[in-house]
């Protein structure tokens, strides 16, 4: 009987382990913890005719609501960047796209003390949502990914 309820329990906490595993890995993702930043290699003396840094957020939109705006600030290891001057969202994709000045990113001097590194970037704000009675539907996000800062001066 002892044996029984020994491999019961084991087996339980087995169990329970797999589970909390799968909850935590599958919440970080239904919570949409991720993004994409494009690009993700920032080179601080880069020039070219890119306008924006962009950051790819795939989240669905709730059921009757559609897209009305969206703010938003760039944080770069901890570090706030810059704001966003737009936002869209793309129904076929289920997409949110949030853009940021590329010269506010690329000539902010925080950049450069964290050149020759990998960072986490951290796109938070509020996305305003609207149904067709007019009614607003506030939803706050927060996302991160990974960038690279380089600076080719720096060897």
């Amino acid at each position: 009987m002892a044996t029984t309820l020994t491999k019961t329990v084991k087996s339980a906490t087995a169990l329970f382990c797999i589970l909390t595993i799968t909850f935590f890995a599958t919440a970080d993702r239904a919570l949409g913890q991720s993004m994409n930043i494009c690009p993700f290699k920032i080179v601080l003396n880069a020039t070219g005719k890119a306008e924006s840094v962009q950051a790819v957020i795939p989240m669905s939109l709730e059921p009757g609501y559609t897209f009305s705006q969206c703010t938003a600030t760039l944080s770069i290891g901890g570090e706030t960047i810059a704001d966003s001057y737009a936002a869209r969202y793309c129904y076929i994709d289920d997409n949110l796209l949030i853009y940021f000045d590329r010269s506010d990113v690329y000539d902010n001097p925080v950049l450069e003390t964290m050149a020759g590194s990998t960072q986490t970037a951290a796109v938070e704000g509020n996305l305003v949502l609207v149904n067709a009675d007019g009614d607003n539907l506030v939803v706050p996000f927060i996302r991160f990914d990974k960038v690279l800062i380089v600076d080719p001066d720096k060897k």
